[in-house]
C-alpha cells in the first residue's frame, strides 16, 4: 500500500523499509534535539539536558561565534508560545530576558542563513498562533511541517542555501 507524503508520521501507513528506517532516523534526531529545542523560550543560552537548564547552559553568543556561517541550523518545535516571549525583553515566561527573543532569531538566521524550522503541528494550523506566524517571518518563511515531505522540502532547502 503506498503511503501518502503529506500525511503525519504518525499516521502513515503500509510502511516500506525505507519509510522505517527514516521514521527511526527522526525519532532518534528529535530526541536528541528535544532540549535544545526546549531552549528556544530562552534564546540566550541553550542546554542538553532540561533538568541541568539553569546550571549546565551554553551562551547563544557563543555558539554564534564558534561555529562557522557555513553550518545548517534546523530547530525543531511548534513555535506556539506568548507573542511576548518572541516581541519584547522580559516576555519569557521563566525569566527575565533582557532581549526579545526575535532579536535572538535574527542573529542566528543572520549568522547561519542555513536555518529551517520544522513544525510538528499540522501546517493547516500555523495560522492559529500569532507567534508561530512570527516565527516564520522572522526565519524567511523557512518552517516545514513534522511529515516526510516536509522533511524532504526542508533538508533540500538546507542544501541550497550558500553562505
Amino acid at each position: 500500500m503506498k503511503h501518502k507524503k503529506d500525511r503525519p508520521l504518525s499516521y502513515a501507513y503500509g510502511q516500506v523499509p525505507e519509510q522505517i528506517y527514516l521514521e527511526n532516523q527522526l525519532r532518534i534526531y528529535s530526541e536528541q534535539l528535544k532540549n535544545i529545542t526546549e531552549s528556544m523560550k530562552k534564546y540566550e543560552g541553550v542546554w542538553k539536558d532540561n533538568k541541568r537548564r539553569w546550571s549546565d547552559r551554553t551562551n547563544t553568543w557563543d555558539i554564534l561565534h564558534k561555529y562557522g556561517h557555513d553550518y545548517k541550523v534546523v530547530f525543531v518545535g511548534d513555535a506556539a508560545m506568548s507573542p511576548y516571549e518572541v516581541t519584547h525583553p522580559g516576555g519569557s515566561v521563566e525569566h527575565f530576558n533582557e532581549e526579545s527573543g526575535s532579536a535572538w532569531l535574527q542573529r542566528v538566521a543572520h549568522v547561519y542563513p542555513a536555518t529551517v524550522w520544522i513544525n510538528p503541528v499540522p501546517e493547516k494550523q500555523w495560522s492559529y498562533s500569532q507567534s508561530t506566524k512570527m516565527i516564520r517571518e522572522l526565519i524567511g518563511g523557512s518552517m516545514h511541517p513534522l511529515t516526510l515531505s516536509g522533511l524532504d522540502d526542508a533538508m533540500r532547502e538546507l542544501t541550497r542555501k550558500k553562505h
